[in-house]
């Protein structure tokens, strides 16, 4: 039976006993170095299979062969090892690979999908969630028109190019600093006028364009 047509509790059977069988190989070599980097391209692969990351799985699987195959020549395990070894670890690197890629090629992760069942759309068909895609949407809404304090403050900038903010504490003493910092800034987010500095006292604004304009 081939591994597309198995449950998926078969298919992680199968890679069970199998990499049990790598690990044994592994152990019995008798180069400590190739034996260690058997162990550990086994457990390399381990990991790829459980994150169904296909480009590492595939790598780990020539690794492990190019190294079982040289201690297979050199005699550090028997040929048999690796012909049998060798010969199912492949089949299954195949059938998994192909396996994986038709059920991931058109959709992306099918588990993103189902946690989010109400997106849809996209490149991969999945988009962002409501709620992101909501606060995206006011994001990008345009600012309101300028009260007329602020349409005030904006006339004065209007008048001189730009100024600092002391010229503004001047024009209007009923306003306090706060108030008036409030005011700049709503005018900048609305793109009537733009910050020249860091937003401190020594900062100048700059007149960028009429109320009617927008």
């Amino acid at each position: 039976m081939k591994i597309r047509d198995m449950p998926e509790e078969k298919i992680i059977l199968k890679f069970k006993v199998l990499v049990r069988a790598m690990y044994a190989v592994a152990c019995g070599v008798g180069d400590i170095s190739m034996c260690d980097k058997l162990k550990n391209y086994t457990l390399l692969l381990t990991d790829a299979f459980a994150r169904g990351d296909l480009s590492n799985f595939e790598e780990n699987v020539l690794a492990f062969d190019v190294v079982l195959e040289n201690a297979a020549v050199l005699h550090f395990t028997a040929n048999e090892n690796y012909y049998l070894l060798g010969k199912e670890l492949k089949r299954f690197k195949d059938e998994f690979v192909a396996n994986t890629k038709a059920l991931y090629s058109v959709s992306g992760i099918p588990e993103l999908v189902n946690l989010f069942p109400e997106t849809n759309g996209g490149e991969y068909g999945i988009n962002l969630p409501v709620r992101e895609t909501k606060m995206r949407l006011i994001s990008h809404n345009k600012i309101g028109d300028p009260t007329e304090r602020q349409r005030a403050i904006l006339e004065l900038l209007r008048e001189k190019g730009n100024a600092p903010l002391m010229d503004f504490l001047i024009r209007f003493p009923e306003l306090n600093e706060k108030t008036i910092r409030n005011d700049l800034n709503s005018l900048c987010e609305g793109g009537y006028i733009t910050r020249i500095g860091k937003g401190g006292r020594g900062s100048r604004y700059q007149f960028v364009r009429e109320v009617s304009s927008i």
